[in-house]
């Protein structure tokens, strides 16, 4: 039998933003196969702008949002990130919950052209 390398799978790189400690936002950068995408973008019941200082610096290298749930934890930072942050990186989100994120946009005036649901 021959001896043959050891499979080596993509690594993927996970980090958080914020949402590992004790914050109720959720919002995490994730890179494989050189995609850069971001998990959640989350924020808190009280808008505190200062948490949203950490996703300014990961804005312009995001090739994909991908959304979890339809909550202000996974999700309430999403306009910030597109119309203050000037992101156009795609957003990906489940179809059953895809009328809550476009109710958002057009009461925020957000305007989002690459919107996918998966």
């Amino acid at each position: 039998m021959e001896d043959s390398e050891p499979a080596t799978g993509t690594p993927i790189y996970f980090s958080p933003i914020y949402g590992a400690d004790d914050h109720v936002a959720l919002c995490y950068v994730v890179q494989v196969n050189g995609i850069t995408l971001l998990l959640d973008c989350g924020w808190t019941d009280d808008f505190d702008i200062e948490l949203l200082a950490p996703l300014e610096l990961q804005a312009d290298a995001l090739q994909a949002v991908l959304l979890s749930h339809s909550s202000i934890q996974h999700l309430g930072a999403l306009p910030y990130l597109v119309s203050k942050l000037k992101c156009n990186a795609e957003v990906l989100f489940s179809g059953w919950w895809w009328w809550w994120w476009f109710t958002c946009a057009s009461q925020s005036n957000v305007h989002l052209e690459r919107a996918f649901v998966v």
